[in-house]
């Protein structure tokens, strides 16, 4: 196709739209000027710029800082008498035991002089 047969293609084109209404001419237009390789390379940018909206978003995610326990509120009391709850709340520790809840990680803890910490919530 010639450059004057594309020129007149794109003048039928926009006459044919001019009649439906000068919206419909202003969408048509430039989508019929561009070839279909730019029309693809503009799907594949928007898709890219889409995948790296939604990675940012789960890294930030996993750059949240880890929950952590509060062991002060038992230091108290002595390390024999901490008055856990029979809650089942599983906590792991650093040592890769699984404590029934916060409390008994926090008692195991004091007890070691803080060598056990909270690793993550639920079953190691």
């Amino acid at each position: 196709m010639t450059s004057q047969e594309r020129w007149r293609s794109q003048h039928r084109l926009i006459n044919r739209s001019l009649s439906q209404g000068l919206a419909d001419a202003a969408a048509v237009a430039p989508l019929s000027s561009l070839g279909i390789a730019a029309v693809m390379k503009l799907a594949g940018a928007l898709l890219l710029v889409c995948t790296l909206a939604h990675l940012c978003s789960c890294s930030e995610a996993a750059s949240l800082p880890l929950t952590k326990v509060d062991c002060s509120v038992y230091r108290k009391y002595p390390v024999v008498a901490i008055p856990c709850p029979i809650t089942y709340l599983p906590v792991c520790g650093s040592d890769y035991i699984t404590y029934g809840n916060e409390c008994h990680l926090c008692t195991e803890s004091l007890r070691s002089n803080g060598r056990v910490q909270f690793l993550h919530e639920g079953s190691c």
